[in-house]
């Protein structure tokens, strides 16, 4: 007879998975929850605020060679062009650049009245960028943060957003640092890179999220009356299978586009190719960089229990002719992908504590935020909206496969 506890344990609903890259600050109080902010963490925030004027800065070099595209970590192409081009650059010209590059910067209001607002020039925002702002602040577009200081949104042609016709938009907090600002240009660029060579399309990677969505749930629906054990399994298994494919795509572009953001931005500022930056901002993306390798691996754990549940299930009501063997077979492409990104994850943190930086005299990178003083922000740049919001989605289709299913 087939496991009738197990086969309870399946099915459910997806949550949509919001493709947009965020900065906050301030550290998490615990591996799990909301971004917390305290007051030395505030202090530290605004202090940071005047770490450099809007226009201090060297003069803009528009840089043009004729190879701009380089590899970064995990081979994601971007224009090093652009980056080069803003490396010296004031935070004025930095914003002026950007919008050459199909995208427009935006602000919005200072975390404090106390702070100074060196992001005052970039545009106001129009009330459909704005919504999606104030979506990402409130947590609807990822999960509640203490300090959200930036935001990047792809360009696109859904939900009636007109301003991401035809070019992506960067929101900035005014009182936010240089770093946020070129940070969120990386996304930018990234992102531009990949639907160029790599064909990403963003949109495309939506409607993936939210086809799973649909068939999970109309799986669910179905009462164990009108659809064999063997049949469920296969379907479910077969949903997995889809999902695994569009994780492997979407965890290169969000999850592990931080680590690759931030382990650039820092091998740049290390070599003194990316200057008029915060010092702390730098030194906190090494534990920026280690926090987001903690989540990618709490993320494939979240899928690895599912791909354990479906082959239990599998296996248990398995038959000579019923065909779950090969579903099982099919299943087992799962590691592999899975092992792959984790070591190409593990491989680009290595090089990075490996990278003696003496600058500051301090040795590697963490060995100078080691070093900060005990009120900076643990975490200065910490996108949240976007990558994370992934962690929500695999989490909840995984729970959605567990789920009781329909009259059970």
């Amino acid at each position: 007879m087939p496991n009738r506890a197990l086969i309870r344990t399946l099915a459910g609903a997806l949550t949509a998975l919001a493709l947009s890259g965020a900065l906050s600050g301030c550290k998490k109080t615990a591996n799990a929850g909301p971004y917390l902010c305290t007051d030395k963490d505030y202090a530290a925030y605004i202090r940071q605020s005047s770490d450099f004027t809007e226009d201090e800065g060297d003069r803009l070099v528009r840089v043009k060679t004729e190879t701009p595209i380089e590899k970064a970590f995990f081979d994601k192409p971007y224009n090093a062009d652009w980056l080069a081009s803003v490396a010296h650059s004031s935070i004025l010209d930095t914003i002026a650049y950007i919008e050459t590059t199909g995208a427009r910067v935006y602000k919005s209001g200072a975390v404090s009245k106390q702070s100074a607002t060196p992001m005052a020039s970039a545009r106001k925002m129009p009330g459909d960028i704005d919504r999606e702002w104030q979506k990402a602040v409130s947590g609807t577009g990822g999960p509640s943060c203490g300090i959200l200081t930036g935001l990047y949104l792809v360009p696109n042609t859904r939900d009636n957003i007109p301003s991401l016709r035809g070019r992506g938009a960067i929101v900035v907090r005014e009182d936010t640092t240089r770093w946020t600002l070129v940070h969120e240009f990386m996304h930018h660029n990234f992102k531009t890179q990949a639907a160029v060579i790599d064909g990403y399309d963003d949109e495309k990677s939506r409607k993936a999220w939210m086809s799973l969505t649909d068939q999970v749930t109309t799986l669910k629906r179905i009462k164990p009356s009108a659809i064999s054990d063997a049949d469920y399994v296969k379907r479910l298994s077969g949903l997995f299978q889809q999902l695994i494919d569009v994780v492997d795509t979407t965890v290169i572009q969000y999850q592990m586009e931080e680590i690759a953001v931030e382990g650039l931005l820092q091998d740049k500022y290390e070599t003194g190719e990316l200057t008029y930056v915060s010092r702390g901002a730098y030194a906190n993306a090494s534990r920026y960089i280690d926090q987001k390798k903690k989540d990618v691996e709490d993320l494939y754990a979240t899928l690895t229990n599912t791909y354990d549940e479906i082959n239990r299930l599998a296996l248990t009501n398995a038959t000579k002719d019923n065909g779950l063997m090969d579903e099982w077979h099919k299943n087992q492409r799962y590691p592999e992908m899975r092992d792959h990104r984790l070591d190409q994850m593990h491989d680009a943190i290595a090089k990075r504590k490996k990278f003696e930086f003496n600058g500051h005299g301090n040795g590697t990178s963490l060995g100078f935020a080691a070093q900060l003083p005990d009120d900076a922000p643990e975490t200065a740049i910490a996108p949240c909206a976007d990558a994370e919001a992934l962690d929500a989605a695999i989490a909840a289709i995984s729970s959605t496969m567990r789920a009781p299913r329909a009259g059970e």
